[in-house]
């Protein structure tokens, strides 16, 4: 006879041979997590006699980044409670239902993604941010010639005007909302990225990867120099008042884009070398508006890294999932890993890791995709 004993302590038999086996708390076993709640739906969706209720994304989120401290039991529980309250012509569980499901690091932040579904569609559509590229060049371009063929006094140039008196203080006041988004339809990166592209179809060839040591060592140095040496260029030589000078000055910006992206991956230029980046990166801190992935999720479940790598495109099937789910994906561009962020510095929302797909472990299919959310703190006194 073999008898199987299930306990939350531990077993004292005298005079019994046993074997122990030790299971972890669910908190520790996040990739578990879907299967129980998807065990848990059915079963408790079969009692109410009613169709089965699936859960969306962002509830899936909630879910794996909880730690349970009933386990198993308070799992089950908080599925049951939500199916009960689930209206009747509902099919997916809605998110307010899961309200006390909170991991402590998004107490004070809200899903942007989930709240605002047309924001969403923006994000993960082909317009963003290749179509707002096409507009800055328009723009861009003939801004930089007016610099040299126009007057060059600051009240008869359009380049002196926009440069100057909008776009800087401007891009300030924007870092304390929406971080560097500045850096995602920037002209200087445009210009490299579409040259890169046109050389390797000229002339195919392997780009180098990105001398990451070297970059973490002297790129600070690099971005304080050129930082250093535009202040100075300002104030010897009026450059703010000087329309072909502050041309001269956006081309050599944009040629150091363009000789980084012939020769390295991604965007070396902007994550390690733009005086500008680098400065855009420090503000950025402050802003109220981050990407972030839920940490339990990519942890437990995915497998790929494809919000780092890339990835190819993949169908979705989990509830209430947009036609533009699952898209084929480059790399990130600033060679961050969503998993690891902690603050804005190095993330320009660009949103190539919303458009990319989770693969999960528990099962064939890349069904989880997005484990990136957009978040806005509630309180930005709790910051």
């Amino acid at each position: 006879m073999r008898l199987i004993f299930a306990s939350p302590n531990k077993l004292n038999l005298p005079g019994i041979e046993f074997n122990e086996i030790k299971l972890l708390g669910l908190s520790q076993r996040q990739a578990d997590i879907p299967e129980f709640a998807d065990y848990f739906l059915e079963k408790f969706s079969r009692e109410q006699c009613r169709p089965l209720l699936q859960i969306d994304q962002a509830n899936l989120r909630r879910l794996i980044s909880y730690k349970y401290p009933g386990n198993l039991t308070e799992l089950g529980a908080i599925l049951k409670r939500a199916i009960i309250m689930t209206p009747s012509e509902e099919s997916t569980i809605p998110e307010k239902l899961l309200w006390s499901v909170q991991s402590d690091s998004n107490t004070f932040r809200i899903d942007l993604l989930n709240q605002f579904r047309r924001l969403r569609q923006l994000l993960l559509s082909r317009w963003y941010p290749e179509a707002l590229w096409v507009v800055m060049m328009i723009i861009f371009v003939p801004v930089t010639i007016a610099g040299f063929i126009s007057p060059q006094t600051r009240t008869s140039n359009i380049l002196l005007n926009l440069f100057w008196a909008w776009w800087w203080p401007a891009s300030l006041f924007l870092f304390t909302f929406v971080g560097r988004l500045w850096c995602a339809v920037c002209p200087f990166m445009i210009a490299g990225e579409w040259i890169r592209t046109l050389s390797l179809w000229i002339y195919p060839r392997k780009l180098l990867p990105p001398p990451t040591k070297w970059m973490n060592r002297w790129g600070a140095w690099v971005v304080f120099a050129g930082f250093l040496a535009i202040y100075l260029w300002e104030k010897l030589w009026d450059l703010p008042h000087t329309a072909y000078l502050s041309a001269w000055l956006l081309i050599i910006i944009t040629a150091g884009a363009v000789i980084c992206s012939l020769i390295y991956e991604r965007r070396l230029w902007c994550r390690y070398l733009c005086p500008i980046g680098g400065m855009n990166g420090m503000f950025a801190k402050l802003a109220i508006v981050e990407v972030r992935s839920t940490q339990q999720l990519c942890g437990s479940q995915c497998s790929t890294f494809g919000c780092f790598k890339g990835s190819t495109a993949s169908p979705v099937n989990f509830a209430e999932a947009l036609p533009s789910e699952g898209q084929q994906t480059g790399a990130c561009p600033l060679y961050s890993r969503p998993s690891q962020l902690e603050d804005n510095r190095d993330c320009i929302l660009c949103m190539t890791c919303l458009k990319t797909v989770l693969t999960v472990q528990y099962k064939s299919t890349c069904d989880f995709p997005q484990q990136i959310y957009l978040s806005s703190i509630r309180d930005f006194g709790q910051r």
